[in-house]
């Protein structure tokens, strides 16, 4: 069984989300050479840059949050409650610190078990076609059509397409997933059953 992700169910392994256990099944199902798992090559910069915009956000709260604390601290009404304010504010930082740490330890264990799918030329054609016909986002178009490239390159094996972005939903876009015998899926938690079979 082959099985391409996207750019969320990277981040759900890096930032512990809920579904985050089932991704980590299905990397280890792919470690142990039962499924294969490819993710093209543009969820990476993707991703490291929705972590890159999140850390902008929490530093900015971090900072303001600094300033709030050393305000309430004056007053002698909050002087009981400087450790937790200094605990939460701390929380922040190392947030911030820690999900960018596991951005790169999960990119290498993406990079040691999992294709790697790149784009080129062809599927950035692609991937504007699919915006005007679809309406997707760049990034998901180029995420799409990366999928596509491969599909119709590669021998016609059983697959499944990972996501739980609703965009992917469009019933042209599940279509043309059909055809190339592939499923498509909206939850990652839905995976390891259909790798198991």
């Amino acid at each position: 069984m082959r099985v391409y992700v996207e750019t969320n169910f990277f981040l759900e392994i890096v930032l512990l989300q809920e579904q985050h256990q089932s991704c980590e099944e299905i990397v280890r199902s792919c470690e142990n050479g039962s499924t294969s798992l490819l993710l093209p090559a543009a969820c990476f910069s993707e991703g490291y840059f929705a972590l890159v915009r999140k850390s902008r956000r929490r530093d900015s709260f971090a900072q303001e949050f600094e300033y709030q604390r050393a305000e309430l601290t004056r007053s002698s009404r909050f002087k009981d409650h400087v450790d937790v304010l200094r605990a939460v504010q701390g929380l922040l930082i190392e947030s911030i610190q820690r999900e960018l740490q596991g951005f790169y330890v999960t990119l290498n264990k993406m990079l040691a078990c999992a294709e790697i799918i790149p784009f080129s030329a062809e599927t950035l054609r692609s991937a504007a076609s699919l915006v005007r016909a679809v309406g997707l986002q760049l990034p998901d178009a180029i995420v799409l059509a990366s999928v596509l490239a491969h599909l119709d390159a590669s021998a016609s094996e059983e697959s499944c397409f990972l996501s739980r972005d609703r965009d992917f939903g469009d019933p042209y876009i599940v279509e043309e997933l059909i055809k190339r015998n592939c499923k498509m899926l909206f939850s990652f938690e839905e995976a390891p059953i259909i790798c198991a079979a």
